[in-house]
């Protein structure tokens, strides 16, 4: 979903309120200045939205959805992502996007975001309590990504964006998605599901070792039969099991590593996660 010169916007089905929009510089973590454009709502929600464009960055479509926002009470940020090779601030369908897009790392657009969202945190952005992204087309899978990279994201948004391109970060995301992409919402579901399970396994198989007498192997045998008896699909690679610390206690501490096969736009998915459980025996 890239937008031409000639698309515009819709406008919030409730109009009522007002946008107060302008363009702006940011500096990310590694001294880059970008192009930004902000709209501050006129009667603000507490909620901030990142725009994450398409293929040629900030151009006037991205703006104006960022005035959409605003007036809809959500006060808005649209970056672009092409400061670092681009000579000119032209975003027209001129621009010949491709060897910048291909340029782009996805540690320096997470950079770029988390400057976008403290500028929305701070009283000039509109002092937000929370913040989302929303991309579309190459930042469609860029917003989704972060999810893993934004610690205080409150959710992520992607239209059409490319699922497998944000498959890497799947174990690590933390804020919940919204993926417009016919099967890929189930997927996703699916991928936050197994997650849940096997962070359960890997407590109950923790638990079991830290009893008295227990073995390691206790652990993995407890995890073999929670995952084959409650996730399908899903392949335990791996279950390491040893004696730890956490806030100062002894701790048996279980990391499942699994596998989750699914359809050609997420999978295969690799998950790892950890459980603990206070050795018995303990005072």
């Amino acid at each position: 979903m890239c937008y031409s010169d000639d698309a515009h916007p819709p406008f919030p089905p409730v109009r009522g309120g007002s946008a107060s929009g302008h363009d702006l510089t940011l500096k990310s973590a590694d001294g880059t200045e970008f192009m930004a454009y902000s709209s501050r709502a006129s009667h603000p929600t507490g909620t901030g939205v990142v725009i994450l464009p398409d293929v040629r960055g900030l151009h006037t479509f991205y703006k104006e959805l960022a005035d959409r926002f605003a007036e809809a009470g959500f006060d808005t940020v649209a970056i672009d992502y092409f400061a670092r090779t681009a000579e000119t601030d032209d975003r027209s369908e001129a621009f010949a996007y491709r060897p910048h897009v291909d340029a782009t790392t996805q540690p320096q657009i997470a950079a770029d975001t988390a400057a976008a969202i403290a500028y929305l945190q701070a009283p000039e952005g509109g002092s937000v309590k929370r913040v989302y992204t929303v991309g579309f087309c190459f930042g469609g899978s860029t917003s989704w990504r972060q999810s893993a990279a934004q610690p205080a994201l409150a959710g992520a948004i992607g239209f059409y964006g490319r699922p497998e391109r944000a498959r890497d970060v799947i174990g690590e995301m933390k804020a919940p998605l919204l993926v417009l992409v016919a099967a890929a919402v189930i997927q996703v579901a699916v991928v936050v599901h197994v997650r849940a399970a096997l962070v359960s396994a890997a407590a109950e198989g923790a638990r079991a070792s830290a009893l008295s007498g227990a073995s390691a192997g206790a652990a993995e045998r407890r995890v073999q039969s929670l995952v084959a008896g409650t996730i399908a699909g899903a392949t335990v690679r791996d279950v390491d099991t040893r004696m730890s610390t956490l806030d100062g206690l002894p701790v048996v501490e279980v990391r499942i590593e699994a596998t989750l096969p699914l359809l050609g736009l997420l999978g295969p998915a690799v998950l790892e996660v950890d459980g603990h459980a206070l050795r018995e025996g303990w005072s």
